[in-house]
């Protein structure tokens, strides 16, 4: 079950390690870009590990559908770290 979720924790970090350090230099429609793509590559590579251990369809599915709602997460929790940033980056 750990291993679900690792690809969901490095897609994480990763997206904020990211949008925290190219904050001031980047506008937020590319940080929101960079960070999908981060989160699309980080979770797709999860996927392949993941279905190339496991051979049960109905856990595949399941983790698929676990990978997706968490891109979308992730896609809403680096949208509120940029905005919050650059709100504390203009005061």
């Amino acid at each position: 079950m750990l291993k679900l979720f690792v690809p969901v924790l490095i897609s994480l970090t990763l997206s904020m390690i990211y949008c925290m350090k190219f904050n001031k230099s980047q506008t937020i429609t590319k940080l929101m870009i960079a960070g999908s793509v981060i989160n699309v590559v980080s979770l797709l590579l999860g996927t392949v590990w993941f279905w190339s251990t496991v051979s049960d369809g109905l856990a595949q599915l399941v983790q698929g559908a676990i990978y997706g709602v968490s891109f979308f997460c992730l896609l809403f929790l680096n949208l509120i770290t940029v905005l919050m940033m650059k709100k504390n980056y203009r005061q």
